[in-house]
């Protein structure tokens, strides 16, 4: 059986704990459901679909019934909803691809995509960051981004199964390229595909594996917006202030997921916890993302 969420997440709906709805699909089945805080925020973190193990509902049709496949979301009503009432009571989120383990079996495929102007192949699976290819933020990200420096210590956050990390790493073989992500999956597809393309300065590792005082050069990433507000504003506190004197950091983040309102936060944050040693400005706009690029003075 397969299950949608087919809307966003609505305020101040009488009755409901969480205050909350949003729309169940599964079949030709439509209903109203109560959301869950978990599932209220599943839903604003999402901006396209996400894999899921399982989703449990109570009501009719839904009582105990376990829904597997993905997760789009979209507009009250493009499904054809019907009446009825439920609530979303459990989910098993460890499928996200900002999650250490997908939770799925892994399904290797082998694509080719264009990175630092060179036609390669790569690999990517289920259960990570746009599986197809170079999603259309990360290709936003390097269309603007300067040359890298011939040689120094870079970093990429969220590397996913590689496109930024080997990016730097091929335009730049004098460097070393750290790429930080969570998900397993991902971090051993960043290595294979880095082993594959020739990129040995390329060092994919969890975040908790590198140093605290470990400083960069440069910094490219296309964040994980999805995992929510404070979660990012957590990883963005980590990373941004690791920049090395005459270092700067490119961002990209969609201009409707908050890149407006990002930046002027990052001014904050940098400048309490370094006055006066960095600046943050929106670099470019492409096609709906923003590019930001932070510096630290030398």
């Amino acid at each position: 059986m397969r299950g949608f969420l087919v809307a966003s997440v609505s305020r101040g709906t009488r009755g409901a704990r969480t205050g909350g709805t949003g729309w169940v699909r599964t079949g030709r089945s439509c209903r109203r459901a109560v959301l869950e805080p978990w599932a209220q925020t599943y839903i604003r973190n999402m901006q396209d679909s996400i894999p899921i193990r399982r989703l449990v509902c109570t009501g009719r049709p839904f009582a105990g019934r376990s829904v597997r496949g993905r997760v789009p979301v979209g507009r009250r009503g493009r499904q054809g909803c019907g009446r009825g009432a439920g609530t979303i009571v459990a989910v098993t989120s460890s499928a996200h691809y900002f999650s250490a383990d997908p939770g799925t079996p892994e399904r290797r495929r082998t694509i080719s995509v264009e990175l630092a102007g060179r036609q390669v192949r790569v690999q990517t699976a289920n259960g990570v960051f746009s599986p197809e290819g170079i999603d259309k933020g990360t290709g936003a990200l390097l269309s603007v981004v300067p040359q890298p420096p011939a040689e120094g210590s870079f970093l990429d956050v969220g590397a996913g199964w590689g496109p930024i990390a080997l990016s730097m790493a091929l335009q730049s073989p004098a460097a070393t390229v750290t790429a930080v992500e969570v998900n397993e999956r991902s971090l051993a597809l960043c290595r294979d595909n880095a082993a594959a393309v020739g990129a040995g300065n390329v060092t994919a590792v969890r975040p908790e594996e590198v140093a605290e005082d470990a400083g960069f050069d440069l910094i490219w990433s296309n964040p994980p917006i999805r995992i929510g507000k404070p979660a990012l504003h957590a990883l963005l506190q980590r990373w941004l202030p690791a920049l090395n004197p005459g270092g700067q950091a490119w961002l990209v983040v969609q201009k409707n997921l908050g890149a407006d309102s990002l930046l002027p936060w990052i001014r904050t944050m940098l400048q309490q916890r370094a006055p006066s040693e960095f600046t943050a400005e929106r670099a470019d706009s492409v096609k709906g993302f923003r590019i930001l690029k932070v510096s630290r003075k030398s």
